[in-house]
């Protein structure tokens, strides 16, 4: 995949707000834009990094074959049924839907993204 890095896109990634809000077109780059940024900055012990998408299946079909495509020149180790990478450091990024939201609670993050979401859903 090849995404052109453009100056608003570095200052993207080299930007620390505690929340971002990217709108964007179609075929933009914003999955790649967030799947770098989740993958960008220090890691501590046992990080875990989500990318959240409205459903699992929303998530395998957008993110996952990225994420692997991004890391697939590393040491890296894929558990495809959980769409987890554990990284050489033992750290993890996963890809995750909402759908299921319970399954989501107690989980202590570093980081996570939320993709193609258009407004706040309540949990119930």
């Amino acid at each position: 995949m090849q995404i052109k890095v453009d100056p608003k896109r570095v200052e993207l990634l080299n930007d620390h707000p505690r929340f971002v809000i990217l709108v964007a077109g179609r075929r933009w780059g914003k999955t790649w834009l967030s799947l770098t940024w989740l993958l960008s900055g220090k890691f501590t012990v046992n990080d875990i990094r989500f990318f959240v998408a409205p459903t699992y299946r929303q998530g395998k079909l957008i993110a996952w074959n990225v994420l692997k495509q991004m890391l697939s020149d590393t040491r890296c180790q894929f558990n495809e049924t959980e769409l987890k990478v554990i990284l050489p450091n033992n750290n993890q990024i996963r890809i995750v839907g909402a759908d299921r939201a319970n399954l989501l609670r107690g989980v202590g993050l570093t980081k996570v993204c939320l993709d193609e979401y258009v407004g706040i859903v309540p949990l119930r």
